[in-house]
């Protein structure tokens, strides 16, 4: 109440509420006590004390969830595969306001008495249309801490530890600013930043990630007054055109180099670095500027994050880590085989009619005879003056006159290849390449069909890159495309690979054979996944799938949300 003029009325709720509170009244709401929440938050809300999410929560736009200081989320656990939707996520289209204290930090976490990294999706903004800041927040046990499309967060004196992939990823135009940060012992980057996103760090630690401390990929990082160590990759990466400035930073002791420089035309400046005990100091071309800062002997971010539940491993650890991160075969597809042993992560896959053909993560192209895996033939596409250059490769096919065609997440181009010459005959502009490019492309005979990445759609395109037709899903997916003939098969973010007819509608499903769907392709008989699994592993990660059940449309409505 304000006043007596009853303009807004505050329902303090002081009991445990048992159920899922559907946030859809006309009040703000404030929770003072342990409370079950769940589903979409539709009006200005309060959470305080124990707070416990057992159904997905989304804050719509123009609508600010406050969390309080000394509040614990705690997301209701889940560690199987095949109820996907039941590891839980909050999206933030609205804002969202958590600042707590030293003495009263915020967590993000686990409900499970034994906690593990991926027991929850993870807190991802989406666009917000209001302010997002995160003071005294811990974030943990997670597949993604924070994962930021398209916003600039204020996040201070917080800690990302202990979740399956990044720490804290940014995707499309965010520009978030760090200060006072602790990010350690994630599986993969410690933070991630693709795809046009600005990045500034100051005064951060990052440590012991399961590859580098942070990676600027196709975006600008400035990290500032900051260490970074005891990572197992590079302490620093930079790749795909990226900028990075590194200015009064310790960096030690990191698996690979300091400092990393990838595919592309990066730009690294530094200044002021104490760069020792890597396995080389900084790999690529760098220049060195001036400036006044200076590498801090220590970092206090302003508190110690409970301890009670310490991990004990970088998420990933085959010996120790319990996260299902293959699955076995069921009622919707049979693994008939696995080839790619040593290939790492394969972002795309095509069938040439008799072999399978891949590209990797550091930009080679394979060939691979589909029943031994052997590889065949490996090369590095040469740049064209004309054409330009591939540096992210995430979807490939071949059309009617044997020609393979690349579509390019970095450069957002597609590509046309001629084989016999290994070179660069033709490129045209994905669509929309300045909202973020695409991922995935199929031939069906008549035309190229290219996978958008930041909307369901997949538009049909001449083999000189005009746009005949566009396919909106209605189901949604992304990141990868293949072809059976008859149907579009496409990976959903929603844990299923969807079956959809020409028209966008889902007409069917499976499950995928491990976790993260990559890109797909058709032989005829079997479907080709590149699949996750744990990308820090060695394993053979290119499986061939017999679909069993595809199912039926009204079997599965997902929640629409973007991959991330």
């Amino acid at each position: 109440m304000k006043g007596d003029n009853f303009t807004r009325m505050l329902v303090i709720i002081t009991v445990i509420f048992v159920g899922t509170l559907w946030v859809s009244a006309t009040y703000e709401h404030v929770v003072t006590a342990q409370m079950v929440v769940g589903g979409p938050i539709t009006q200005d809300t309060t959470w305080q004390g124990d707070v416990l999410v057992t159904d997905s929560v989304v804050v719509i736009p123009n609508v600010t969830l406050t969390i309080l200081p000394g509040t614990r989320v705690k997301f209701q656990y889940y560690r199987g595969y095949r109820e996907p939707e039941r590891r839980l996520r909050m999206d933030v289209q609205g804002s969202i306001v958590a600042i707590g204290t030293a003495a009263e930090p915020i967590y993000f976490t686990s409900d499970a008495p034994d906690p593990q990294n991926g027991d929850w999706s993870m807190l991802h903004l989406d666009a917000p249309t209001g302010p997002a800041r995160f003071h005294y927040v811990v974030f943990e046990f997670a597949q993604h801490g924070l994962n930021v499309w398209q916003a600039s967060p204020e996040i201070a004196s917080s800690v990302f530890r202990w979740n399956n992939w990044e720490g804290v990823y940014f995707e499309s135009y965010s520009q978030p600013t760090f200060s006072y940060c602790q990010i350690y012992e994630n599986g993969y980057n410690g933070l991630a930043a693709e795809q046009s996103n600005t990045v500034i760090m100051d005064y951060c630690e990052i440590w012991r990630n399961g590859t580098n401390g942070i990676h600027i990929d196709n975006s600008t990082g400035e990290v500032l007054r900051s260490r970074i160590h005891n990572n197992l990759a590079n302490g620093l990466s930079v790749d795909n055109n990226g900028t990075l400035r590194a200015f009064g930073d310790e960096i030690y002791s990191n698996q690979s180099c300091g400092i990393g420089v990838g595919e592309g035309s990066n730009i690294v400046e530094v200044s002021n670095l104490n760069i020792y005990n890597n396995t080389a100091e900084i790999c690529g071309s760098y220049t060195t500027i001036a400036s006044a800062y200076t590498p801090p002997p220590s970092i206090d971010i302003g508190f110690v994050p409970e301890q009670s539940y310490a991990l004990g491993y970088i998420p990933g650890d085959q010996a120790l880590d319990g996260y299902m991160y293959v699955y076995p075969d069921d009622e919707t597809r049979r693994i008939v085989s696995k080839i790619g042993l040593g290939l790492g992560l394969t972002w795309s896959l095509a069938w040439d009619g008799q072999y399978i053909w891949t590209s990797t993560l550091w930009g080679h192209i394979y060939k691979l005879h589909p029943q031994t895996g052997q590889v065949l033939d490996d090369f590095i596409l040469p740049g064209s003056p004309t054409w330009g250059t591939p540096s992210q490769p995430w979807g490939m096919t071949f059309d009617d006159e044997g020609y393979m065609w690349l579509v390019d997440f970095a450069e957002r181009k597609v590509f046309k290849i001629d084989l016999t010459t290994q070179t660069i005959i033709y490129s045209f502009d994905t669509p929309n390449p300045a909202e973020g490019g695409s991922k995935g492309i199929a031939w069906d005979g008549t035309y190229l069909n290219v996978m958008g990445w930041v909307s369901p759609t997949i538009y049909q395109m001449s083999k000189t890159g005009d746009i005949v037709n566009t396919i909106t899903l209605d189901n949604g997916g992304g990141g990868g495309l293949a072809w059976d003939g008859e149907h579009f098969w496409v990976p959903s973010g929603g844990g299923r690979i969807l079956k959809y007819d020409q028209s966008g509608h889902q007409v069917g499903w499976i499950y995928p054979a491990s976790e993260g769907t990559w890109d797909m392709t058709w032989d005829g008989e079997y479907l080709w996944a590149s699949q996750r699994t744990n990308e820090n592993w060695p394993d053979e990660k290119i499986y061939q799938l017999e679909v069993l059940e595809d199912h039926n449309h009204s079997s599965y409505l997902p929640l629409i949300v973007k991959a991330p």
